[in-house]
């Protein structure tokens, strides 16, 4: 069966990272941290890993704190986006069109 041409997307933090809607932030040390967390996401066992690294720094307000990078502290916002019809399948790579980096 074909999944429809138009269907719901849900864009939220990776299922296997945290849970919620919201995007999971990262809060990493590394010199390269884009290039340590993308090769962190090739792997299914690096990928669990990535728990450990979500941000949760919060100051009195419970407002998550966000360190300058001057501090050698990073932080990068995941998300994943997935169809919302049953059982939850991934989007076609090649129906994508764009995806990056800010």
């Amino acid at each position: 069966m074909n999944a429809p041409a138009h269907h719901t997307i849900t864009l939220a933090a990776p299922r296997d990272i945290a849970s919620g809607k919201a995007p999971v932030i990262l809060q990493r040390n590394d010199e390269d941290f884009i290039e340590a967390i993308l090769e962190d996401l090739k792997r299914p066992a690096s990928r669990s890993g990535l728990q450990a690294d979500v941000a949760a720094t919060r100051n009195a307000e419970q407002i998550l704190k966000l360190f300058q990078p001057t501090q050698r502290l990073f932080h990068v916002a995941l998300i994943e986006a997935w169809c919302a019809t049953p059982g939850t399948p991934r989007l076609d790579p090649a129906r994508v069109d764009a995806a990056g980096l800010v």
